[in-house]
C-alpha cells in the first residue's frame, strides 16, 4: 500500500504568523498530519488542532484549506480556550 504525503503550501500571511508566533512549520505540519481533533468549518476551512509537546502541550490550532493533492495552510496559532495536554 502506497502512503501519500500531501503538499504543503503556506499563505503570506501563514509564513507571517509562525514567525511572530515563534511557532515551527514542523509542528504545524505534524499537527496537520496527525491532528487530536478536525472541525470542518461552513467556509470549507478545516481547523486541525493537537498538543505541541515542545510547548508544555499546549494545543496548536491550525486553520487550513483542504485541495486534491495539496493543503493551504491559511495560519495557526496556541489555542488559549483549548486545555493543555501533558
Amino acid at each position: 500500500m502506497e502512503v501519500v504525503i500531501p503538499q504543503y503550501t503556506f499563505t503570506a500571511h501563514a509564513k507571517k504568523m509562525l514567525t511572530e508566533r515563534d511557532i515551527n512549520r514542523e509542528w504545524v505540519t505534524g499537527v496537520v498530519l496527525n491532528p487530536g481533533r478536525t472541525e470542518a468549518r461552513s467556509d470549507g476551512t478545516v481547523h486541525c488542532l493537537g498538543p505541541v509537546m515542545e510547548r508544555n502541550g499546549r494545543i496548536l490550532r491550525v486553520i487550513t484549506i483542504p485541495e486534491s493533492g495539496s493543503i493551504i495552510i491559511i495560519t495557526a496559532f496556541f489555542d488559549r480556550r483549548e486545555k493543555r495536554k501533558r
